[in-house]
């Protein structure tokens, strides 16, 4: 009588379960690889209709905001030429009035910081103005010679 406290499988038996089990791996692998070129290929698929009713909106959108459009280029031209003064006009609640309000207000900026800057400019002009009057008025001490002005 043979004590076998558990069952030990034969080679053959352990062999053939590992070769099933590597089988149906292989299967599933090409399963999951099929389902991912089948998501890939519907995400193209809806990337390229968005795409496409995007450019479509876009060219309906285009075709009532030209006049803003041309609006727009003549103000960027002008700030480019520093003359800051141009307005566009919105009419429309849309996003393309919210930029034409942004893009007036920019150029409002532009227009108050370049007159700062005169502003500033003029200043220091005076400033070393000055700085040179006094120098030479320093100078002429030194000589002995006083500016009668």
């Amino acid at each position: 009588m043979s004590r076998r406290l558990s069952y030990k499988p034969r080679f053959s038996e352990r062999f053939t379960l590992i070769q099933t089990k590597i089988l149906e791996y292989d299967i599933r692998e090409a399963e999951f690889a099929r389902a991912e070129r089948q998501m890939l290929l519907i995400l193209a698929f809806f990337t390229i209709l968005l795409l496409f009713s995007v450019d479509v909106a876009r060219a309906f959108s285009c075709q009532a905001s030209d006049r803003a459009d041309s609006g727009l280029a003549e103000g960027t031209r002008e700030s480019l030429a520093a003359i800051l003064i141009i307005k566009s006009p919105n009419r429309r609640k849309t996003s393309w009035a919210c930029w034409l309000r942004s893009f007036n207000a920019m150029t409002t900026q532009l227009r108050d910081n370049r007159s700062q800057i005169d502003q500033f400019t003029r200043n220091l002009q005076q400033a070393v103005q000055e700085l040179e009057r006094r120098a030479a008025v320093d100078g002429n001490r030194a000589g002995g010679t006083f500016p009668l002005a």
